[in-house]
């Protein structure tokens, strides 16, 4: 029998083109998570650096709930599940309904070109 979370799934892309990116957070899109995840990339092909939220709700946009610098055409990958072994059964993860906000960095010109993609990936 195989079990839950040695098979990968790979949920639709999420973008945002640049000219809704601003210094007040802004969805990337308004869809949350449908599967919970245990990998993310996120590349930002903008020319701005750009901060970035994850939360079910949207952050305040006064530097308080920032939580990750995407360098202007940069990337980051958060590999959630690497090396962790559950002891309880229960994987960590990114629940259900998280959604993935974005804004200009401080110090940083609104982006002038380009998008922010995030994928996520899920086991199962």
């Amino acid at each position: 029998m195989i079990g839950e979370g040695l098979k990968l799934g790979i949920e639709p892309i999420r973008t945002l083109i640049y000219s809704s990116i601003s210094s007040t957070y802004f969805g990337i899109t308004s869809v949350g998570l449908l599967s919970p995840c245990r990998m993310l990339r996120i590349v930002n092909l903008t020319n701005s650096n750009l901060f970035l939220a994850i939360s079910a709700t949207q952050p305040a946009s006064d530097g308080t709930q920032d939580q990750i610098i995407m360098p202007a055409n940069g990337y980051y990958v958060l590999d959630i599940m690497t090396n962790h072994y559950p002891q309880d059964g229960s994987p960590m993860q990114i629940p259900i309904g998280t959604k993935f906000w974005t804004r200009t960095a401080t110090g940083a010109s609104n982006p002038s070109s380009g998008f922010i993609y995030v994928e996520s990936y899920y086991g199962y």
